[in-house]
């Protein structure tokens, strides 16, 4: 899936509910470069 792919909640739900495996995320981490590092936090958070 690809296309708008920022926020780590929905794209949880989306891989725990659909059969999607991938997410195509170049434009977000391009615009965002430290949106892998928000993401881990929320990872290390739970």
């Amino acid at each position: 899936m690809t296309g708008g792919n920022r926020n780590f909640e929905e794209m949880t739900s989306i891989l725990n509910s659909t059969k999607i495996e991938y997410f195509g995320i170049a434009r977000p981490l391009i615009k965002e470069p430290d949106l892998i590092n928000r993401f881990k936090e929320k990872i290390d958070n739970q």
